[in-house]
């Protein structure tokens, strides 16, 4: 006997299957499934996907824009003001904000979240704290991994209080080591120091790179050339790469070749780039994404993410990555139903593979991390921003809920003939 039975629901990739729950895993998959079951859903007319995966987030800074400001709209103002209220924040409040963000996130489907938890001089171990709380309080729903985060700290070196805290946290433990190395006085030398850590501590390294309108991708060619030079191909993930957009069409193709050879894991931020990007021009504003199109030619491992969510850097955001997808359809210009599909593995299996997340996807085995979503197949969950009936988190439902309509016609008009 199973937990669940979920009858006749149209599952991603793999169409319309009956899928059975028991223990937290998936159990079974085939049409028309024998047994019985504890509950049964009703899933006929509706797509079955894997949780979605946010892949590249900040916990720590979600739903501050209320009272963080950035009146110029940039990047350097939005990180010259968050770390100035860091200075203040106690543990309290960047749990109970974080506690929000990951409830919006569920909401919305995701069964794995990768936040970028910001450490700098002034803020102590306050914000790594709440963050551990963080994971702690939600580890029997999803996957919760921390990335320790240096942010836009000039340099990292061996003697300063950012080096030895993030030192002091790789320690103890952390699911990887993140960084800006294109905000340093040398990328280079940042880059090095960093995957001088992370082999020593054995951690994937998830870096902001080239997030900037200069047309100046070095950071990444670099990055990509160190990652074979030190043997981490597959344990290396750059978010942003803004600038590739920038350099000319040649030298972009040069880098992308040199990310695929290296097995570079690519993380685009569609929402957040293209509200923080472009400040600067005064004809033609850019979209400030990186070459998305490129990148999924190339068969790199490209995912898209929420990035920030209602703070400084975007005052926008629901921790939904349906959303993200059809925006994203939009700025890569995805005008055909292959194309617009095409953004619905860069919410699931990509991202999936970047945070090495071994029992996921819609298979026997798996973790039964399910979202159900109250449209007959997979392209119009995106394109109608389908309503998300039903969210299952490891075998267990957290979320059921039903879609209800009023009609605005009366029904003596509607009697009229």
């Amino acid at each position: 006997m199973y937990e669940y039975i979920i009858k006749g629901g149209h599952l991603f990739q793999k169409g319309v299957q009956d899928l059975a729950v028991e223990g937290g895993k998936i159990a079974a998959i085939g049409p028309s499934l024998r047994g019985t079951a504890g509950k049964t859903i009703d899933a006929a007319g509706k797509t079955i996907f894997p949780g979605f995966v946010d892949v590249h987030t900040h916990t720590d800074k979600s739903l501050t824009s209320g009272h963080v400001p950035n009146t110029s709209g940039t990047l350097h103002e939005a990180i010259e003001n968050m770390d100035r209220y860091f200075e203040t924040a106690d543990e309290e409040d960047i749990l109970r904000r974080g506690i929000e963000m990951v409830e919006m996130s569920i909401r919305q489907g995701v069964s794995g979240i990768r936040t970028h938890i910001t450490i700098q001089p002034s803020t102590g171990m306050r914000i790594w704290n709440a963050s551990l709380e963080l994971k702690k309080l939600f580890q029997e729903m999803i996957t919760l991994q921390l990335v320790v985060f240096p942010g836009a700290v000039k340099r990292l070196e061996k003697g300063d209080h950012v080096y030895e805290r993030t030192e002091k946290i790789l320690k103890t433990g952390a699911d990887g080591l993140g960084g800006c190395p294109t905000l340093s006085e040398d990328h280079a030398v940042f880059t090095d120091t960093l995957f001088d850590l992370a082999k020593y501590y054995v951690v994937p390294l998830d870096l902001h790179v080239d997030e900037s309108d200069d047309p100046d991708a070095s950071a990444l060619e670099y990055l990509a050339e160190k990652t074979i030079k030190e043997g981490m191909e597959g344990r290396v993930t750059a978010g942003h790469c803004t600038s590739l957009s920038a350099v000319p069409a040649k030298k972009a193709s040069e880098i992308i070749k040199k990310v695929k050879d290296a097995g570079l894991n690519i993380v685009t931020l569609p929402a957040c780039n293209l509200y923080l990007m472009g400040r600067g021009d005064t004809v033609n504003r850019r979209r400030g994404t990186t070459r998305i199109r490129e990148f999924l030619d190339a068969g790199v491992n490209i995912s898209l993410a929420s990035d920030n969510i209602r703070d400084p850097f975007r005052p926008y955001g629901n921790g939904d990555l349906l959303e993200e997808a059809l925006l994203a359809a939009q700025i890569f210009q995805a005008g055909t139903r292959e194309a617009f599909l095409e953004t619905l593995p860069m919410i699931t299996g990509n991202p999936a593979l970047t945070m090495g997340l071994d029992d996921y996807g819609l298979r026997e085995g798996a973790s039964a991390d399910l979202v159900i979503i109250d449209t007959p197949d997979p392209y119009s969950a995106v394109i109608d921003q389908g309503f998300k009936s039903v969210v299952m988190l490891k075998g267990k439902v957290v979320i059921q809920r039903e879609l209800t309509l009023t009609s605005y016609i009366s029904p003596a008009a509607m009697g009229k003939k």
